[in-house]
C-alpha cells in the first residue's frame, strides 16, 4: 500500500449526470447548460438552423453510438428553441465553437415561438394507429407544458372516447365491453375503461388500452384510425392556432422502430415530407447509421433517406476529456496537497503523453485536469465511448456507476495507488467494456471476449494479466478501427506502444518480458515489422481442407430445413420460446418449418385433421433469407382463408446466410477439435454455435412474425404478444369454451379421469379442491341443482346438442359427443374440468335409461355411467360403440308380454334386446322351431 488512496483527495460530483434523460431535464432546469459543444456540435446548430430558416426544409435524421450524447444534444435543440434568449445567449458566449451562431440564433428566434415536442422508444409505434396517436399525443403534451393549446380539432383520443360515450349513437359501449371482456380482464366494469382512458398521463400509460378498444370498434365496423392527411391537418391547425414559427419533433430511441416487421415506415416518410408546405420537423434519433437499419430495396432506401438531413454524431476526443475532469472534484481541504501530488504524478507520464498521443496547446491541459487517468487511458477510452460502447456500457457509465460485478472508476478511486500502480491504465477499460458478453456488441468484439474468457485464469502473474488485457484491447481497437501510415497514432499493439502505454507505472523491460511470457504460453501470437514486434490473438491451428470437408457434410446431412422441423435443434429452441401455461397452452399445436419446405408443401406442413378437436394449429415459418419473407407472407394469407383452424406465423428475421456459415464453422471446428481429441475446444465451439443460433432465437422473438389467421392479418412481437394473439383466435373458434367460466390453471392439469366423471355425476359429496370451485361456479350460475338451466349459458348450449343427437338418432354415442363437445364452438379439454363437465352434461341420463358396448345392454347408473365416460376419453377399445339409450313405450310393452308368456324373470326381459336373445335361448331348450308358435292355438 502506497499509504494514501485516491479517496483521500478526489471524489466523483454528485451532481454529474451520467445518462440525460427526459426525467433529469425536468427536474433540473440548468442541466442542459453543462453541454459541452464541438465541431460536430456547431455543425448540427448550422442544419437546424438552416432547415428552420426553411433554407432546405427537411427534418434531422441524427444518428450515432451509445454513450455519443444523442438525448442530451436533442435537449439542447429543445431548449435553444424554447428557453428566453437572455437564458441561451450565455451558452453561445461561452464556448468558441459556436460563439458566432449567436446572432442567426437570435434573429430565428425573434421572428417567433418554437416548440420541441420528444419521445423516446419507439417500439410500440408498431402500427398507424399507435403512430399517430404517439405522435398527436407528444405534441398535445408538449404544447400544453409550454401554455399552448392543442384542442383545435379532436385527437384520436379524444374520438375514442367520444365513441364510447355517445348515448345516441347505435354502438353500445357496455354491450360490446361484455361480448369482448377478454380483451379487458383487469377491468370489472365498461366504465372502468372509459375512466382510465379519460385519466391525463404519457400516452404510453394509455396506449395499449387505446389499441384494444380500437380493435374493439373494428370488430364491431367501427373504424378509428385516423389517416396520415387528416394528422398533418391537425398540426397544421395546431400550429396556425398557437402563432408557432415552428414545430419541431425529436423522437429519440428510434432504432428499433426499424426491427418491428411491417413497420408504419410510409407513414413516417410522409410526416417528414410534412416539411415540405408546413412547418412542421418530423425528426429522427437512432444509435444506428440510417443506411443499415432500413430492410429495403436501394431505390425505397435513398427515397425515404432523402426526406432528411442526416447527421452523424459523434463524442470528439476532446469532449470526451472534459466530461472525465468534470466528473473529479478535488476535496476543499486537500486542495494545496492534491496540487503537489498532481504534478509528481503529471511528470511521470510527460513524455508517454508526447510521444504517443502527439499533444499540443489546448488537448494537452485538458489531459493534465484527468489525472489519474493515464494519457493514453483517456484517448483509449474516449475512442471506445465514441465507436464501441453498448447501452448498458458508456463512458458516463464507466466513471459514474458503482458496480460490484464490474470495474469502474469509482472503485479504482476507492482502491489505488496500490502496490505501485498509481495511473488507471488502458487494461482496466478491458474489465469494464469487455470483461463479460454483450449480445449488443457486433461478433467478432465477442470473439475476442470469447478467448480472454477461456484464457485468464491460465493467468497467474498479475503484470501478465494487465499486459494480456491490453494487447487484446488494442488489437481488438486496431482490426474496428484501421489508421493509415501517415496516422499521428493508431492501436496497434507494437512492443514499443505497449511499452508507452505502462509508462510512469511499468517499467519498458517488465512489460516486454510479460509479452514473452505470454507468447510462450501460446495466449499471444507475435511478428515483426521493421525493427518493432506486433502482437496479436492467436490463430486456432487447423486443417483447412479438413474443415472443408466437414463443413460440407455438415451441410447435406444437417440442412437448416432438417434443423428447423418441429423435433429439429433449431426448431425446438423456436417452440420452448413460446411455451404457454394451461389452460392456453393446451389450444395449440406448434409447427416449425422452413420457409422453402413450407413453400412446397403449403397446408400439408400440418394438416387441419392432425389437429385435436379443441387445437387451433400454429405453423411458425422460419425464413432462411430475406428474400424468402415476402413469398412466405403471400402463401400463408392464402392458405389462412382455406384452413380455418391453423394460424401461420412468418417469422420477420431471417437466419441469414452470414450466420449460417458461421454456424457451420463452429460446428466444423467442434468437430476437428473432437477427432484431435481436444474436448476443451469440442465444448468451446459447440457453445459458440449454440450461442448463434440461442441469439437468432431471440431476434425472432423480439422483431416478431405476421400473423395469418381466417384471411386477415396481424403482426405479433414478444411472447406476451403471441399469447394475447392466441387468446384472441381460440376466442374466435371456442367462444363457448369452459375457460371462460372456470379460468383456474389446476382444473387443466393434474391426472383426470372416473373421478372428475363422478363429481360431476353427482356421486361425490364435498369434492375437494379445485372441483369444490367449480362445482360452487355451477351452483352460483343456477345449473348444479336445477333442471332449468339459463338459455344463455355456455352449457346450455351443450345440453341441446346432446338433447338434440338423442331425439334425431334415437342414440347419444358417448365418443361422437365427446368429439362433438371437444370441437368448434364449446372446445371440451381431456382434462379435470372436461371430463367433469361431461359427466355434468350426462347426469339426466342416470335414470331410465340403458347403455349399449356393440354386444350387450346393461342398465344405467351413474357409477357405470362414470365408467363409460373415463373409457370414452381415454379412448380404449371398444369405446366407440357406448351408446345411451331410452326405453320407449313400445319396447316396456313388449319387455311385459314377454315376461308374461314365457315366464322370464324381470332382469332377464329388462330390455327388449336382452330379452330376445334369453328367448332364443328358452325355443333351442325346448327344441321346437320358432315358427311352431303360429300353431300353438
Amino acid at each position: 500500500m502506497s499509504g494514501w488512496l485516491y479517496t483521500d483527495y478526489l471524489e466523483i460530483d454528485q451532481q454529474f449526470v451520467d445518462v440525460y434523460t427526459e426525467e433529469v431535464d425536468r427536474q433540473h432546469a440548468r442541466a442542459w447548460q453543462s453541454y459541452i459543444p464541438e465541431a460536430n456540435t456547431r455543425a448540427l446548430l448550422e442544419r437546424i438552423w438552416g432547415i428552420l430558416e426553411r433554407r432546405s426544409p427537411k427534418p434531422p435524421f441524427i444518428y450515432g453510438p451509445y454513450g455519443t450524447g444523442k438525448t442530451f444534444t436533442a435537449f439542447l435543440i429543445k431548449h435553444l428553441l424554447e428557453d428566453a434568449l437572455d437564458e441561451i445567449e450565455p451558452f453561445f458566449a461561452k464556448y468558441s465553437a459556436i460563439k458566432d451562431l449567436w446572432p442567426r440564433w437570435r434573429a430565428l428566434r425573434e421572428r417567433g415561438p418554437y416548440v420541441v415536442a420528444y419521445r423516446s422508444a419507439a417500439t410500440d409505434a408498431s402500427s398507424p394507429f399507435r403512430l399517430v396517436y404517439i405522435v398527436q399525443e407528444r405534441i398535445a403534451q408538449a404544447l400544453k407544458e409550454k401554455g399552448y393549446s392543442a384542442t383545435t380539432t379532436e385527437t384520436i383520443r379524444s374520438a375514442v372516447l367520444r365513441k364510447l360515450t355517445n348515448s345516441e349513437s347505435t354502438f353500445i359501449w357496455p354491450r360490446a365491453f361484455e361480448k369482448h371482456r377478454h380483451r379487458f380482464k383487469e377491468f370489472t366494469k365498461p366504465e372502468e375503461v372509459i375512466a382510465r382512458l379519460t385519466e391525463t398521463g404519457t400516452e404510453g400509460e394509455t396506449l395499449g388500452l387505446l389499441d384494444r378498444v380500437r380493435r374493439t370498434l373494428e370488430d364491431e365496423d367501427i373504424v378509428v384510425l385516423r389517416s396520415a392527411q387528416e394528422l398533418k391537418s391537425w398540426i397544421k391547425e395546431v400550429i396556425v392556432q398557437n402563432g408557432l414559427q415552428g414545430l419541431l419533433f425529436l423522437w429519440d430511441e428510434f432504432t428499433d422502430f426499424f426491427k418491428i416487421p411491417g413497420a408504419p415506415v410510409d407513414l413516417v416518410q410522409e410526416l417528414a415530407h410534412a416539411a415540405e408546405d408546413t412547418h412542421f420537423y418530423f425528426g429522427l434519433i437512432t444509435h444506428l447509421a440510417p443506411d443499415t437499419i432500413l430492410k429495403v430495396d436501394e431505390a425505397s432506401r435513398r427515397k425515404f433517406l432523402d426526406r432528411f438531413h442526416r447527421h452523424h454524431l459523434e463524442l470528439a476526443e476532446v469532449t470526451a476529456y472534459r466530461l472525465m475532469s468534470a466528473v473529479l472534484q478535488v476535496k476543499t481541504e486537500r486542495k494545496a496537497e492534491w496540487e503537489r501530488k498532481h504534478e509528481t504524478l503529471w511528470n511521470e507520464v510527460g513524455r508517454a503523453s508526447s510521444l504517443v498521443i502527439m499533444l499540443q496547446g489546448e488537448t494537452k491541459e485538458d489531459l493534465r485536469n484527468v489525472v489519474p487517468i493515464h494519457p493514453c487511458t483517456a484517448l483509449t477510452l474516449a475512442n471506445i465511448a465514441r465507436l464501441f460502447s453498448s447501452s448498458q456500457r458508456t463512458l458516463f457509465r464507466f466513471l459514474r456507476e458503482e458496480r460490484p460485478d464490474r470495474f469502474c472508476f469509482p472503485r479504482f478511486l476507492r482502491e489505488y495507488p496500490r502496490d505501485g500502480w498509481r495511473w488507471l491504465t488502458a487494461d482496466h477499460l478491458w474489465d469494464y467494456f469487455y470483461a463479460d458478453d454483450d449480445p449488443e456488441y457486433p461478433e467478432e468484439i465477442r470473439r475476442f471476449i470469447r478467448h480472454y474468457r477461456a484464457n485468464v485464469e491460465k493467468i497467474t502473474d498479475e503484470v501478465e494479466c494487465r499486459v494480456y488485457k491490453l494487447v487484446l484491447l488494442f488489437d481488438l481497437l486496431h482490426r474496428r478501427l484501421p489508421v493509415s501510415e501517415e496516422s499521428q497514432f493508431s492501436f496497434k499493439p507494437t512492443r514499443s506502444r505497449v511499452q508507452r502505454v505502462f509508462e510512469g507505472v511499468l517499467d519498458g523491460e517488465r512489460a516486454v518480458a510479460a509479452l514473452n511470457s505470454l507468447c510462450k504460453q501460446h495466449l499471444l501470437q507475435r511478428y515483426r515489422v521493421g525493427q518493432n514486434e506486433v502482437y496479436v490473438l492467436p490463430l486456432f491451428a487447423v486443417d483447412d481442407r479438413k474443415i472443408r470437408e466437414i463443413k460440407d457434410r455438415i451441410k447435406q446431412t444437417n440442412p437448416f430445413r432438417s434443423l428447423t422441423k418441429t423435433n429439429g435443434e433449431f426448431g425446438r429452441l423456436i417452440a420452448d420460446s413460446f411455451q404457454v401455461n394451461p389452460p392456453l397452452g393446451l389450444r395449440h399445436q406448434m409447427c416449425t418449418v422452413a420457409a422453402d419446405e413450407f413453400l412446397g408443401r403449403r397446408e400439408r406442413v400440418l394438416p387441419p385433421e392432425s389437429l385435436k378437436p379443441y387445437q387451433v394449429g400454429i405453423v411458425m415459418v422460419l425464413p432462411f433469407g430475406e428474400g424468402e419473407v415476402a413469398t412466405a407472407r403471400e402463401t400463408a394469407r392464402r392458405l389462412s382463408s382455406e384452413t380455418p383452424r391453423v394460424i401461420y406465423a412468418v417469422a420477420g428475421k431471417e437466419f441469414a446466410e452470414s450466420r449460417w456459415e458461421r454456424w457451420v464453422e463452429q460446428r466444423a471446428l467442434a468437430e476437428h477439435a473432437r477427432e484431435r481429441g481436444e474436448s476443451e475446444g469440442e465444448r468451446s465451439y459447440r457453445e459458440m454455435a449454440k450461442i448463434l443460433v440461442e441469439e437468432w432465437v431471440r431476434d425472432v422473438v423480439s422483431h416478431g412474425f405476421q400473423m395469418y389467421f381466417r384471411g386477415e392479418v396481424d403482426f405479433v412481437a414478444t411472447k406476451e404478444g403471441y399469447e394475447e394473439y392466441l387468446e384472441e383466435a381460440v376466442e374466435k373458434l371456442y367462444p363457448l369454451r369452459p375457460e371462460r367460466i372456470f379460468p383456474r390453471e389446476t382444473l387443466y392439469t393434474g391426472s383426470a379421469g372416473k373421478q372428475a366423471a363422478e363429481i360431476g355425476l353427482g356421486l361425490v359429496q364435498n369434492p375437494q379442491a379445485p372441483f369444490g370451485e367449480a362445482v360452487d361456479k355451477l351452483r352460483g350460475d343456477g345449473l348444479w341443482d336445477n333442471k332449468d338451466w339459463p338459455q344463455e349459458h355456455p352449457l346450455a348450449g351443450m345440453r341441446a346438442e346432446l338433447r338434440n343427437m338423442l331425439r334425431n338418432r334415437e342414440e347419444i354415442n358417448l365418443l361422437k359427443a365427446w368429439e362433438m363437445l371437444m370441437g368448434v364452438p364449446y372446445g371440451l379439454i381431456p382434462s379435470r374440468i372436461g371430463i367433469m363437465l361431461f359427466g355434468f352434461l350426462l347426469r339426466e341420463y342416470t335414470e331410465g335409461y340403458y347403455y349399449w358396448d356393440g354386444n350387450r345392454c346393461e342398465g344405467l347408473n351413474a357409477s357405470t355411467l362414470a365408467s363409460l365416460i373415463d373409457n370414452v376419453v381415454k379412448q380404449k377399445r371398444g369405446a366407440e360403440d357406448y351408446a345411451i339409450r331410452r326405453m320407449l313405450p313400445a319396447e316396456e310393452e313388449a319387455c311385459r308380454l314377454l315376461r308374461e308368456i314365457f315366464d322370464l324373470s324381470f332382469e332377464e326381459a329388462r330390455y327388449l334386446r336382452t330379452a330376445l336373445v334369453r328367448l332364443r335361448e328358452h325355443f333351442r331348450l325346448l327344441g321346437y322351431p320358432l315358427w311352431s308358435l303360429s300353431y300353438a292355438g
